[in-house]
């Protein structure tokens, strides 16, 4: 095991060490491994943990994927991550509904249906509160 074995960690850490390994410029193999610990504990983190996490992994295609089937592989384990909010997104408040959008256009992850469930979420609570997508005051 190597020092990019994040399986025991916590949440914190494992993004910590995980934009370390990112900026540092870790190998491709090193950047796989990583997307395949991430993608593992999808269901098990916070939103906003997954959400850094997609991030992370986009940044590490733009900037260490080496080969096509690195870049898919890492690309395939974000979308998976991504996927995995499905369910914990229908009662996410609107900001954090804007930041899976933004995250998603980041990370170049994501499917045109993913994208419109969440939009439709967003509409959802604008049908059900008419001032729910109105800036606070």
């Amino acid at each position: 095991k190597g020092r990019w074995d994040l399986s025991l960690t916590s949440a914190d850490v494992m993004v910590r060490e995980a934009e370390a390994l990112v900026a540092r410029g870790a190998n491709e193999d090193q950047l796989l491994r990583l997307a395949a610990q991430l993608s593992a504990r999808a269901y098990q983190l916070e939103v906003p943990d997954v959400l850094r996490m997609v991030r992370v992994l986009g940044a590490a295609v733009q900037g260490g994927a080496r080969t096509a089937s690195g870049k898919k592989e890492m690309l395939r384990a974000a979308d998976h991550m991504i996927q995995s909010l499905t369910a914990r997104l229908q009662d996410s408040a609107l900001d954090v509904l804007l930041e899976v959008i933004e995250t998603m256009a980041d990370a170049g992850v994501g499917t045109q249906a993913y994208l419109d469930m969440v939009m439709a979420t967003i509409l959802a609570r604008h049908h059900r509160d008419c001032h729910a997508l109105d800036a606070p005051v």
